[in-house]
C-alpha cells in the first residue's frame, strides 16, 4: 500500500469519527428533560389529582435572548403559553406545534440551511413548564442564524 493512500484512509477514518462525535452530541444535547427538569414545584406536588390533570397538558414559558458580547442590544424576552396558546409570543400557534413535534424538547437537530460565520453570540433561555413537566434551558449559539436552526420558531420573537 502506497503511504498517499494510507493517509487517505486514515483521513477519511478521521473525518468519519468526528461527524459521529458531532452527531452524537447534538443528540445528547437534544434530549428532553433532566432529573432535575422533571421534578415537581411545590405547587405542583400540593395540586388535587383535579389541578394535576388540568396543568398536564399546558405549557407556559419565559423565552429570553441575550446578546452577551454587545451593550447596545437589550435582552428580550416573551412568554409562551399552549393548551391553550397564547402568551406575547408573535407565533405562539407555530412555536406550540413544533415544541409538540419534538414533545417538549427546544433544541432539534439543525434544519437545512447555511449560516454566515461571524460570531455574535446569543444566549438562549427558557424556563417554565411544558405538559406539566418543568423546563430549564439556557444554551449560546455562534449568531441568531445558528440559534433559528437549532430552535426553529420557538425563539423567533
Amino acid at each position: 500500500m502506497k503511504p498517499t493512500k494510507t493517509v487517505a484512509k486514515i483521513a477519511a477514518t478521521l473525518l468519519a469519527l468526528g461527524t459521529t462525535a458531532v452527531l452524537t452530541g447534538t443528540a445528547q444535547a437534544s434530549a428532553p428533560t433532566t432529573p432535575e427538569q422533571a421534578r415537581a414545584t411545590p405547587e405542583q406536588a400540593r395540586a388535587t389529582p383535579e389541578q394535576a390533570r388540568a396543568a398536564a397538558g399546558r405549557t407556559d414559558l419565559r423565552l429570553t435572548l441575550t446578546h452577551p458580547e454587545t451593550d447596545t442590544t437589550p435582552a428580550r424576552t416573551t412568554t409562551l403559553k399552549c393548551g391553550p396558546t397564547g402568551g406575547t409570543h408573535p407565533s405562539a400557534r407555530s412555536a406550540c406545534a413544533e415544541l409538540a413535534a419534538r414533545r417538549g424538547t427546544i433544541e432539534q437537530p439543525p434544519a437545512g440551511g447555511v449560516c454566515t460565520m461571524v460570531y455574535a453570540p446569543v444566549l438562549a433561555e427558557a424556563t417554565g413548564t411544558y405538559d406539566g413537566r418543568r423546563v430549564s434551558f439556557k444554551k449560546q449559539y455562534g449568531n441568531d442564524c445558528e440559534l433559528h436552526q437549532h430552535t426553529g420558531v420557538v425563539f423567533e420573537f
